[in-house]
C-alpha cells in the first residue's frame, strides 16, 4: 500500500503543467504499478482523478482557451481562391521581415498583435525599456515562445509573424478579451506553421488552447533544435 501511495504521489506531482493540471492519459498509462487487478483499478482511478481534478499553479501568462487556429507558412503567396483563401495576404514578407521572411525554427506561429510603434507596448508583461534604448525597433513579441494544446498534444513554437488578419488586438493577446476581434475563419486567433500543425495533429482549422511561456519553461523537443533569435532593427 505504501508503494502504491508513493507512486500515486509521483503521478500527482507529474500532473502539474502549463495548462492547469492537464495530464496526457497516454503518459499515465505507461506508468505500470503492478500486475494485480486491484492495482490496475487503482491506476485507472488515479488517472481519472488526476486528469479531472488536480489543481496546479496557473499559467504565468494569460491562457487562451478554445481559440480557432489556422495554418500559414512563410513563402505562401496571396490567394483569393475559395478553397485556399488566405485573405489575399502574402506571407513572402512578414510583419517584421521584408522583402522575404524566414525562420530558423520551423515551429512558429503568428498572433494578432504587432508591438512596433504602438503606445501599449509598455503593457506587455515582459516589457523592458532597456531593450528599446538599445534598439528603438526592438520587438517584444517576435521570437517569443508559446505553448499550444490540441486534445492531448502540446507543442511549442516561436512567434514569427502577425495575424491572422489583425495586427492590433492587444486586448485579446494580453488583455481581458477572451476571444479575438477577427471574425474571418470563424474568428481565428492563432496561425500555425505546417510543422506546428503536424506536431499537434492539426487538420488546418482546429480549436486550440495556447499561452506564452518563458524560454526556461520550454521542455526539450524538436522545437528547440533550431531557435530563431533575429530581431527587427529597422523602422516598420
Amino acid at each position: 500500500m505504501k508503494k502504491i501511495f508513493k507512486i500515486n504521489l509521483v503521478l500527482v506531482l507529474i500532473a502539474g503543467s502549463l495548462f492547469g493540471g492537464y495530464v496526457p492519459g497516454e503518459a499515465l498509462a505507461r506508468v505500470r504499478l503492478g500486475g494485480s487487478s486491484r492495482v490496475e483499478r487503482v491506476e485507472k482511478s488515479v488517472e481519472r482523478s488526476v486528469v479531472k481534478r488536480v489543481v496546479q499553479k496557473a499559467p504565468a501568462y494569460k491562457l487562451h482557451k478554445d481559440i480557432m487556429s489556422t495554418v500559414f507558412w512563410f513563402g505562401e503567396e496571396a490567394s483569393f481562391d475559395e478553397e485556399n483563401y488566405n485573405g489575399g495576404i502574402s506571407n513572402v514578407p512578414s510583419a517584421w521581415e521584408y522583402p522575404y521572411a524566414d525562420s530558423s525554427n520551423p515551429y512558429y506561429v503568428a498572433v494578432p498583435y504587432n508591438d512596433l510603434g504602438r503606445d501599449d507596448v509598455s503593457d506587455i508583461p515582459w516589457y523592458d525599456e532597456r531593450m528599446v534604448v538599445a534598439n528603438p525597433y526592438y520587438s517584444f513579441v517576435k521570437n517569443r515562445w508559446v505553448a499550444v494544446r490540441l486534445d492531448r498534444n502540446v507543442c511549442y513554437g516561436q512567434v514569427e509573424d502577425v495575424g491572422p488578419f489583425v495586427e492590433d488586438d492587444f486586448d485579446y493577446v494580453f488583455g481581458r478579451a477572451k476571444k479575438p476581434k477577427n471574425l474571418v475563419n470563424f474568428g481565428a486567433g492563432l496561425d500555425l506553421s505546417p510543422k506546428m500543425a503536424e506536431c499537434l495533429g492539426h487538420d488546418g482549422m482546429e480549436r486550440v488552447d495556447w499561452a506564452f511561456v518563458d524560454y526556461e519553461d520550454v521542455p526539450w523537443g524538436a522545437w528547440r533544435l533550431r531557435v530563431e533569435t533575429e530581431n527587427p532593427n529597422w523602422e516598420k
